[in-house]
């Protein structure tokens, strides 16, 4: 069988608020070089090919993975994010500058639209994608991580998911929805599959199958995640049910933690010692960060 690990880049400055010169040269941030490293250690054994996109911020999110595994050949191939505006018409400007020209190019709904030169439409870019699982398809390696972006990621997701023959206005407007609603986050994706005897690809969720507990690590500026790590321990302790069940009763209590409605399960809530915890907890979210990221994220202009 073979498989295919679809990953998007790590935060890159773009994505961080800052202005980008150009599409193509856009820098990963200290939080996107860690988000690397973190992938690379999340592979529990080496792939057979790694394929890179030409794009800056997508090659140095590979280079931790190529490090880690030296005898692995990496391929660099068309997979570069999906460039709809012009160009030098965005040369030095944010994603919140840029966002009135993204809501205009959406609305036209016209697939073969072009904005301007260097810029490519809504069609060559579908072409492209469907070119790329064209020739994972023909390619030997069974075994194979990608790094590319968002916005293509999604579109060799939604091609399988769609199997869409015509690329018309309804099938760009869905293509539009269906990104915005499955935003791919940085360094996530998804695990592409096909049977030796079967010419369909199957595509789900990527997920490492058992991330080691040294891949836990502080992300400069940001606050520990606890059930980051619990999530770990869960799928590490997967053969000892004692662990395992401490650690569902764990997550459960910091779900509700997290939760805008805080309130315990009923057995907890009456124990003398959780009955009189009333406040809220702060366990390093922030509203703000969050609401930041999702304008950037529904946007739909990736970076």
């Amino acid at each position: 069988m073979k498989h295919v690990r679809l990953i998007r880049h790590g935060e890159s400055a773009a994505n961080a608020g800052e202005a980008s010169r150009d599409h193509a040269s856009i820098p990963l941030t200290m939080k996107g070089v860690e988000q690397a490293h973190l992938v690379a250690q999340s592979f529990n054994h080496a792939p057979a090919l790694i394929v890179i996109s030409p794009f800056s911020r997508a090659q140095a999110t590979a280079m931790s993975t190529v490090a880690a595994f030296p005898t692995t050949p990496f391929e660099i191939w068309p997979i570069h994010e999906f460039t709809y505006l012009e160009p030098a018409r965005c040369a030095n400007t944010t994603v919140a500058q840029r966002r009135g020209w993204v809501e205009a190019y959406w609305a036209k709904s016209d697939p073969a639209f072009t904005d301007g030169a260097g810029a490519e439409s809504f069609f060559d870019f579908i072409c492209r994608a469907q070119s790329f699982l064209d020739q994972l398809a023909k390619h030997p390696a069974q075994d194979i991580a990608v790094f590319s972006h968002g916005q293509f990621i999604n579109a060799v997701a939604w091609l399988i998911d769609r199997k869409s023959l015509v690329i018309d206005g309804r099938a760009m407007a869905d293509w539009r929805e269906y990104e915005i609603t499955n935003h791919v986050p940085n360094c996530c994706g998804y695990m592409l599959s096909m049977h030796s005897d079967d010419s369909a690809w199957r595509v789900s969720p990527s997920a490492p199958e058992e991330p080691r507990m040294d891949v836990i690590r502080r992300v400069p500026g940001e606050p520990t995640k606890p059930h980051v790590i619990l999530c770990a321990c869960s799928l590490k302790s997967g053969r000892r049910p004692f662990l395992k069940r401490a650690t569902r009763c764990l997550m459960t209590i910091l779900r509700c933690m997290l939760s805008k409605d805080y309130k315990l399960p009923e057995k907890l809530g009456s124990h003398p010692r959780w009955a009189a915890r009333t406040e809220k907890p702060n366990l390093g979210f922030r509203p703000e960060r969050y609401a930041s990221y999702c304008e950037r994220s529904s946007s739909g202009d990736e970076a």
